[in-house]
């Protein structure tokens, strides 16, 4: 299941999808330190097809688990992967 936010800001249509059974960990490795709060990644688990469809107009996504990876993956080459703690996150700027 995914969670998904997104928010025009200026120009930009920025869209955040995680995987709903992160939001509201902490993910830690090394002095890296991420939050996954709902208030950036969203409150609401939405549908593959919203899903897509958002990120069709997408000109910035960051993508934190496997099944947002994926997902992200289906539409848009990724160049790089980090992995915090074992779990995947992409941002991808400019798309358009």
């Amino acid at each position: 299941m995914i969670n998904l936010k997104s928010s025009r800001v200026g120009s930009e249509y920025l869209v955040c999808l995680c995987d709903s059974n992160l939001i509201g960990r902490t993910l830690e490795e090394g002095e890296v330190q991420l939050r996954v709060p709902a208030s950036f990644y969203g409150d609401k688990v939405v549908s593959e097809k919203i899903a897509i469809d958002e990120l069709k107009n997408a000109t910035i996504i960051n993508a934190l688990g496997i099944e947002a990876i994926e997902l992200v993956k289906k539409l848009f080459k990724l160049d790089k992967v980090i992995m915090i703690n074992g779990v995947p996150h992409a941002q991808i700027f400019s798309i358009k």
